[in-house]
């Protein structure tokens, strides 16, 4: 075993493999004990899942708290890839509103991740008029985001949702439960 010590690695400045330094397959580079993983590969992933049933009839965003989910990112220019599963309950004629939020401690701020109408949902789901209707379902979406804020503070995620006519709707009602899963990805 030796030890090379090397300040710059600098890749040929010509040809198909010009500015590259280039590590074999099956290698990995060891920096300071941590992994430096290639572009598009995950580096890290946190999960939330949860059972416990939520209720709303209120027609302003509520927290389901039991959905939170935190995420120290270890590199500021990585993506993050959310992917959500949310168990829901609505009847009649609602709309339920379910939106993605996260929150940075340098803005001290909730925030909805996405605004694609103006019922301000991530997702909407609806049912026909009928009277005595009831639908339940799993919902699944997901985004793929910047890291927010510095780069380098923890980041935290959760659903919010509502209702549209002050009726009572449900997150995970007789169901698998729901989840939120970040990954971070290399760039």
């Amino acid at each position: 075993m030796s030890t090379l010590q090397v300040e710059n690695l600098i890749g040929p400045t010509s040809g198909s493999n010009a500015n590259k330094v280039i590590i074999p397959s099956g290698q990995t580079l060891d920096a300071s004990n941590g992994f430096v993983a290639p572009a598009g590969h995950v580096i890290q992933t946190v999960k939330s899942k949860w059972y416990g049933y939520q209720d709303t009839n209120n027609t302003s965003y509520v927290s389901v708290d039991d959905s939170l989910v935190n995420i120290t990112p270890k590199y500021a220019n990585s993506q993050l890839l959310l992917r959500y599963s949310i168990h829901y309950f609505v009847r009649n004629s609602q709309l339920h509103g379910i939106a993605p939020y996260f929150y940075i401690p340098s803005t001290n701020n909730w925030s909805v991740l996405t605004s694609q109408s103006t019922f301000n949902e991530g997702a909407r789901v609806a049912n026909d008029s009928q009277s005595s209707f009831i639908m339940w379902s799993t919902l699944s979406f997901e985004h793929l985001i910047s890291v927010p804020g510095t780069g380098t503070e923890q980041v935290s995620f959760k659903v919010y949702h509502k209702s549209s006519d002050g009726q009572s709707v449900r997150i995970n009602d007789n169901g698998p439960g729901s989840s939120i899963t970040v990954q971070e990805i290399a760039q």
